[in-house]
């Protein structure tokens, strides 16, 4: 972020503008390092005291390797979650359960298709208006081709998923 600061000297006063960080986002930052600590310090603890703790562990992070290599994604995106997975062995399954899930629910894509479904109608009556003036037989025709291609459209694309970064 960015501050103008007034610096006054014998000469006058100046104004100058400083980059800075501000604490709230130092406080943010240092709870996540000392979370991610007690994370960590947690799962050692749980893995000398409590048996089997670490098979169970394991046998999760293998899980959801298979599940990322089975998974009908693009390599592109299948490698930075192995990466995660298998680099962080301790805190990586987690991070993968909490945000791998791209499909979107009913309500947002009930918001999608309204969105576009303004922002096309909107498209569609400035070029109505457009083909109103010229032609009124191929605007009809137009609408009808249009309509038959949204319900044929939303037929084959029942589930939506977020796209790939």
């Amino acid at each position: 972020m960015k501050k103008t600061i007034t610096i006054h000297d014998r000469y006058g006063a100046k104004e100058k503008e400083i980059n800075y960080i501000p604490v709230r986002f130092i406080i943010a930052m240092a709870l996540i390092v000392f979370e991610t600590a007690a994370v960590i310090g947690i799962t050692i603890l749980c893995g000398a005291y409590i048996p089997y703790f670490y098979l169970a562990m394991w046998a999760t992070e293998i899980f959801c390797v298979l599940r990322i290599i089975n998974s009908e994604e693009n390599p592109d995106y299948k490698i930075p979650w192995l990466l995660v997975t298998l680099l962080i062995p301790i805190a990586g399954f987690m991070i993968y359960i909490m945000f791998y899930n791209r499909k979107l629910s009913k309500k947002q894509m009930k918001r999608i298709s309204l969105i576009e479904n303004q922002q096309v109608d909107a498209q569609n009556k400035n070029h109505s208006d457009d083909l109103e003036k010229t032609d009124k037989k191929s605007l009809s025709s137009g609408k009808t081709v249009v309509q038959a291609f949204r319900q044929q459209h939303l037929q084959k694309h029942k589930c939506k998923i977020l796209p790939y970064g």
